[in-house]
């Protein structure tokens, strides 16, 4: 009688759970919702950045909840302002303000960096331009 008890709670949580999840997004669902790929998704499980919220079924299948769709949509815009995915993960893990403000400043700092070695690279090609320009010049009269 005690295994039939046992069996019958087990059942009866598995079909609330089961119900419940039904809800839940795929991981399938979710990529064709936001555009990001099944392997984006099973990389920001892996570091951590976005948890599905179950698992189900006999394969484990991942679960999202609605929620997910817009943090997606957050990680996606945050990529799109240049936030590396380290930076994402500390905002996601930050409620208080002046953090979050922090490390977004940071990384505006960050981009501003890389854009003055970047025009600074765009000036020295140019002059490495204007000075191959200068020799194939020069070979041509000569030539």
């Amino acid at each position: 009688m005690y295994g039939k008890i046992a069996v019958d709670r087990s059942l009866r949580e598995q079909m609330y759970s089961d119900k419940k999840h039904t809800e839940m997004k795929t991981v399938q669902e979710i990529c064709k919702l936001t555009g990001v790929t099944r392997k984006t998704l099973y990389y920001y499980d892996k570091i951590d950045l976005l948890k599905p919220v179950c698992r189900t079924g006999k394969q484990r299948s991942k679960r999202y909840s609605d929620e997910a769709v817009e943090i997606l949509k957050q990680i996606k815009r945050y990529q799109e302002a240049g936030l590396t995915l380290t930076e994402i993960k500390q905002l996601r893990n930050t409620k208080v303000s002046e953090e979050r403000i922090q490390i977004l400043k940071s990384a505006c700092r960050r981009l501003y960096s890389q854009n003055h070695k970047i025009e600074e690279e765009i000036k020295l090609l140019n002059t490495i331009i204007l000075h191959e320009t200068e020799v194939m010049n020069k070979n041509n009269q000569e030539g």
